[in-house]
């Protein structure tokens, strides 16, 4: 992976879908999520470059990506491993940070069977993560891991 690293991660289990059973209150998991979602909007930072690998059940598994995001929108994709384009097949498997609170967002909502996730302790992003939406259902997990975040580049 490239050098420079700008990531001090503090770990957060989350478990979708858990609600306390003293009052109803908000589990730690969406505190977390909804905490590190303030924190990243609050920084502000609308464009940046990060290297992400994924783990799905798809072509592009493991594969070290950098990401470019200039203005909240995906600019370019390129693989690590060569500096050439991510093939245009692939595109959709890549995300904004942005995109990434949704998708945690979205496990959340429909009570994922598995929800982990790393939040950036710097920006408050989510670094890597792994959801499991349903137990019996092969093939539908995904999960992430970033490096190398630049903000402003």
């Amino acid at each position: 992976m490239a050098s420079a690293r700008l990531l001090v991660p503090v770990a957060a289990l989350l478990i979708g879908g858990c609600r306390s059973a003293f009052g109803g209150e908000e589990d730690p998991g969406r505190q977390q999520f909804r905490a590190a979602k303030a924190q990243w909007e609050a920084a502000g930072v609308t464009s940046y470059s990060f290297i992400v690998a994924n783990s799905c059940f798809c072509a592009m598994v493991g594969k070290e990506v950098q990401v470019r995001v200039d203005d909240g929108v995906i600019t370019s994709l390129t693989l690590v491993e060569d500096s050439t384009p991510v093939p245009a097949q692939y595109v959709s498997q890549y995300r904004t940070l942005d995109a990434l609170f949704d998708l945690i967002e979205d496990a959340l909502n429909r009570d994922a069977v598995y929800l982990e996730v790393q939040y950036d302790f710097a920006y408050g992003f989510p670094l890597q993560g792994y959801i499991d939406y349903s137990a019996r259902t092969v093939d539908e997990e995904f999960g992430w891991a970033i490096d190398t975040f630049l903000p402003g580049t």
